[in-house]
């Protein structure tokens, strides 16, 4: 294995995508249930309803769903799922999981799976099974009241933002965070509990009862969409009022009765045509398992280190990210001897330490080795050790993008 970021590194294949897409069906499935039952309005969203219109499914490159509910729905949908919604299905909000950043969305997720959204949520203990998106569709007025209510929302969602996440990075320049300074930030989202912060930037956007009225004429916009390209589109009321049933892949969902107006707004007048190849970028998630929970496939990305007392850390890899790793721990964990897959390594030295056959591996008693997979074919590596019997390994990250 050559070292450098593959083409195609995402776990997939077309049996993969399949059972994914299952699974958001499913869960789509199970939002409609709620949402039919109770008379709530919900509406198809974004790529989900581009996918609808344009490929009476998923988009072929994509893989997930978003749904948008207006506010008062999307509220009354937080309050039911607490005796509504049961296992497998988790509704995962900011009043359950504060630390989560969607700045207002929620997610329908499914036990027993993973589905981490962004690489920086490697490290988190909350819910990450695969998941569906629910946004709030707010009524937020017009102009300068409208501009406010954006100004207010930012500087909040910066803060939760810059608590959880590195500052300086393209999320929080969309934010306008050099208005307020990463050193600022980082010390504001330090001291705000994330209750607090998720509090504020709901009210923010809600300014009472009133706002959740559908008015003939006026504007609304998708307040969530703060943190991301289509954060300032503006849409009427008037788009969302009715709806029109339509199939998605083996299923049917509302889509609002504006959709054509909706669709331009976010993907120009030419939507309906297939954009070059170079363009079809959809949504992947980093880490993902169909079958595997969570809390399994998370697990040798967190506690490196914690019960390596006594143990001969072994490092497997020995490309350019072992050099990272070496700088990084500064001496305190450097392995015995690294293992690595290059015939052309074995018996040699690099950075002090010797090359060794992975096979090298077996000779140590298993209560006694600490394996440290370095390098960015970690799920392949997986297999590798698995296949030898070694089952306790962790895996070091030098750039969580690279996953």
């Amino acid at each position: 294995m050559k070292e450098g970021i593959p083409e195609n590194k995402k776990e997939g294949g077309a049996e993969e995508k399949r059972k994914l897409r299952k699974i958001l069906l499913k869960l789509a499935c199970e939002l409609k249930r709620v949402c039919e039952k109770y008379g709530l309005s919900y509406f198809l969203h974004a790529g989900s309803l581009l996918g609808a219109v344009r490929h009476g499914g998923f988009i072929p490159w994509d893989d997930d769903m978003d749904f948008v509910l207006p506010r008062r729905d999307f509220e009354r949908l937080i309050g039911i799922a607490e005796t509504e919604i049961r296992a497998p299905y988790f509704l995962q909000t900011d009043r359950n999981t504060p630390s989560m950043v969607t700045f207002g969305r929620i997610r329908l997720r499914m036990d027993g799976t993973t589905g981490v959204q962004l690489p920086k949520e490697i490290r988190e203990t909350y819910h990450q099974g695969l998941a569906i998106d629910i946004a709030p569709l707010d009524f937020t007025g017009n102009g300068k009241e409208r501009d406010r209510a954006w100004k207010r929302q930012d500087r909040f969602a910066a803060l939760h933002y810059a608590k959880h996440f590195p500052v300086g990075n393209e999320r929080l320049a969309q934010l306008g965070a050099a208005r307020y300074g990463k050193r600022l930030l980082q010390a504001g989202g330090a001291l705000c509990p994330d209750r607090y912060l998720v509090r504020k930037l709901r009210e923010a956007v809600v300014a009472g009862e009133g706002l959740s009225e559908f008015r003939a004429g006026e504007e609304c916009t998708i307040s969530s969409e703060c943190g991301g390209v289509y954060r300032h589109i503006v849409l009427r009321q008037d788009w969302y009022r009715d709806r029109v049933i339509m199939p998605f892949e083996e299923e049917t969902f509302p889509v609002p009765a504006g959709y054509r107006e909706i669709l331009s707004a976010y993907y120009g007048s030419s939507y309906m045509e297939i954009p070059p190849e170079e363009h079809r970028k959809g949504h992947h998630f980093p880490v993902m398992s169909t079958d595997r929970p969570y809390m399994e496939v998370l697990k040798p990305f967190n506690g490196l280190f914690k019960d390596v007392k006594g143990k001969t850390i072994v490092v497997f890899g020995a490309g350019k990210m072992l050099e990272h790793y070496l700088k990084h721990t500064k001496r305190k964990y450097h392995p015995a001897f690294v293992v690595d897959n290059d015939p052309d390594k074995w018996g040699k030295t690099l950075y002090g330490i010797r090359v060794e056959t992975p096979q090298k591996l077996t000779a140590l008693p298993g209560q006694k080795r600490y394996v440290v997979i370095c390098s960015i074919y970690y799920k392949e590596i997986i297999k590798q050790l698995e296949a030898l019997g070694v089952t306790n390994y962790y895996i070091y990250v030098q750039d969580a993008n690279w996953l």
